[in-house]
């Protein structure tokens, strides 16, 4: 199917540069991720896709969001200016360097010049090795999953000067429900909901997400591997996910505004479930919020942050 991909990219390109006032690189960067999300969708399930997320991640954040600082969050939008949240440099100055070192890093990432893998070159192949070795195991990944959950309460009555070795120790639980999902261990489903049980309220607890959001997405990359998905499942899968994350991020504002005040300790969670009943009722309102979508636009935009080494170096740093 990667052909078609490539013709369905190469058909947004030619729309862009048609009917759109985008600069040709800016197309070009439309058509890669266009390819990309395509080429991960089919791939999930088949293969290992870590590196296909941070190539997504890569070229949304570096190459697509940028596109929305040139057209509409610029220097002419009031929440750009004030918050000096815009791309300092014009965008063939900025695309003709970062669309050549994206697609350097993708190749440097999908291409195995110099590390082949020769034992396991079918992945699914490798994934059976793993769940039969697992299968043999029994309280392996409960024991692990005890000093992840243990690591996470205690971490924050240790001294600060070991805490980080809780911290890294406490990501123990997530390394061991997978143990638990392939081997022979009863209760395995009241396991998995119990970890995922925690990562949220600590998530919520918190008012930070990040965690949640990758831990689930490696679950599903991991737990699909080896089962024959349909394509437009996977599409849905992703697109629910997409869609989660977006509404997430226009909950994170209102929820973070009434809790990290102090006032509602004790009720994050209570409050946290209002605020996303509320945006789950109206799923779309974020679209007519300027202020949400400058929130999404300036925490995804790492092109910002490009441009402003570009804007920077050499003309007033060596």
């Amino acid at each position: 199917m990667k052909p078609l991909f490539i013709i369905i990219g190469l058909a947004f390109y030619f729309l862009g540069e048609t009917f759109t006032p985008f600069s040709t690189y800016e197309c070009l960067s439309f058509s890669l991720f266009v390819y990309a999300i395509l080429s991960f969708v089919d791939d999930l399930g088949k293969k290992m896709v870590m590196l296909d997320v941070a190539i997504l991640i890569a070229i949304i954040t570096c190459l697509l969001l940028p596109i929305a600082g040139y057209h509409h969050f610029n220097f002419l939008n009031a929440s750009a200016r004030m918050w000096v949240i815009y791309m300092r440099v014009p965008s063939d100055q900025y695309y003709s360097f970062m669309f050549p070192a994206t697609i350097a890093m993708i190749v440097g990432m999908k291409i195995p010049v110099f590390f082949k893998n020769s034992t396991y070159p079918n992945q699914e192949t490798y994934m059976l090795k793993v769940k039969a070795y697992l299968s043999k195991s029994r309280w392996q990944g409960l024991i692990l999953v005890s000093i992840g959950v243990f690591s996470s309460v205690i971490q924050k009555f240790v001294p600060s000067s070991i805490a980080f070795v809780f911290f890294l120790l406490s990501y123990l639980m997530f390394v061991g429900i997978f143990y638990c999902l392939y081997s022979k261990i009863p209760y395995k489903r009241l396991i998995l909901t119990g970890v995922f049980g925690l990562l949220a309220i600590r998530s919520i607890s918190a008012g930070m997400f990040g965690e949640m959001v990758f831990i689930s997405a490696l679950t599903v990359i991991l737990l699909a591997l080896g089962y024959k998905i349909s394509f437009p499942k996977k599409l849905g899968i992703l697109l629910t996910g997409m869609f989660a994350i977006m509404i997430l991020q226009a909950v994170k504002p209102a929820f973070r505004k009434q809790t990290w005040a102090g006032r509602s300790q004790g009720r994050e969670i209570s409050i946290f479930a209002e605020v996303l009943g509320e945006k789950i009722r109206n799923p779309f309102s974020f679209v007519d919020d300027e202020r949400v979508l400058f929130t999404m636009y300036g925490r995804f935009n790492q092109g910002q942050i490009i441009s402003n080494v570009l804007y920077s170096v050499p003309s007033r740093f060596p």
